[in-house]
């Protein structure tokens, strides 16, 4: 009897906490975030924070949503967006690095080629693959208000920005491709330049070496790209056929896709998926591959 007690209470509770949310027609809508629904917040999405992001950017093009670097604190070039969480405070100021004068602002896009440059001073004396870190301080001001406390009207953070003299992109990774069932070791973007050969196509390229079809995909890394068809940045590479007007050499390949994701307690992981045509006029390839880095 005792038993039963405890269930037909817990059967009333479930009651209660489900009527300020009913699921039938008739119900009131139950959206916190819907001015229509009785439950409305007002506040929801104006809490206060000085929280920022970071990404890789290049100021003066106008770069497709789709083709945007990843937010991320480590920058592989000189360029820089920075982006306030918060999109109605009432005034942003930010301290860059050891700059005098602060900056204003929501968004901004900071060219550092001048701190990059500088390797005599501004490389880790630790690890020269990397800058040594910039602190970036947000501060952020609320007028107090229904939706502001007292305690928030001004906020603060800072993070670690840190450039790096290369990207997460190349190395040895063992894992599967899609359809075998066995596991590949694949190297990506093995540097193979060599100006001592008289043959510019020597001079500046990148092997792909270990993947089906074709053990070995060459890359010319002297050809720049169009900035509205490639995505090259600290965790990923990615372009796609609307580039080959402006590569030449790539082994036929038409669409490349290749993304790392790193782990504090583990190894970085890569996935990659490209596409190509075969020299020899054949179908289209594609190839997808998952694995982790082992080199």
């Amino acid at each position: 009897m005792k038993t039963l007690k405890n269930y037909f209470l817990i059967a009333l509770l479930g009651a209660a906490v489900m009527a300020g949310c009913r699921s039938d027609d008739d119900a009131p809508c139950c959206d916190a975030t819907n001015p229509e629904c009785p439950n409305y917040d007002p506040c929801w999405d104006r809490h206060p924070t000085a929280e920022f992001k970071m990404r890789q950017t290049s100021p003066g093009f106008v770069i497709p949503d789709e083709l945007q670097a990843e937010w991320c604190d480590t920058i592989a070039r000189s360029a820089v967006e920075f982006l306030a969480d918060m999109d109605n405070a009432l005034s942003y100021t930010w301290q860059i690095g050891f700059e005098s004068e602060p900056r204003s602002g929501r968004r901004l896009a900071i060219n550092f080629s001048e701190y990059t440059n500088d390797t005599v001073q501004n490389l880790n004396p630790q690890n020269s693959n990397y800058y040594n870190p910039l602190p970036i301080t947000l501060t952020v001001r609320n007028t107090s208000g229904a939706c502001v406390a007292q305690s928030d009207t001004v906020l603060s953070n800072t993070r670690q920005l840190v450039f790096a003299r290369k990207s997460l992109i190349s190395g040895t990774f063992r894992g599967r491709v899609e359809g075998e069932s066995f596991d590949r070791d694949i190297i990506l973007w093995k540097d193979s330049t060599n100006q001592d050969i008289p043959d510019y196509n020597y001079w500046f390229r990148s092997l792909h070496i270990g993947l089906p079809y074709e053990d070995t995909l060459t890359y010319f890394t002297i050809w720049a790209s169009s900035m509205q068809s490639r995505v090259r940045s600290y965790k990923q590479i990615r372009w796609d056929e609307d580039a080959q007007q402006w590569w030449i050499g790539t082994d036929g390949i038409q669409k490349w896709n290749q993304q790392i994701t790193t782990s504090a307690d583990g190894p970085d992981r890569v996935d990659l998926y490209y596409e190509r045509y075969p020299e020899n006029g054949s179908d289209l390839q594609t190839v997808k591959f998952s694995g982790e880095r082992i080199e």
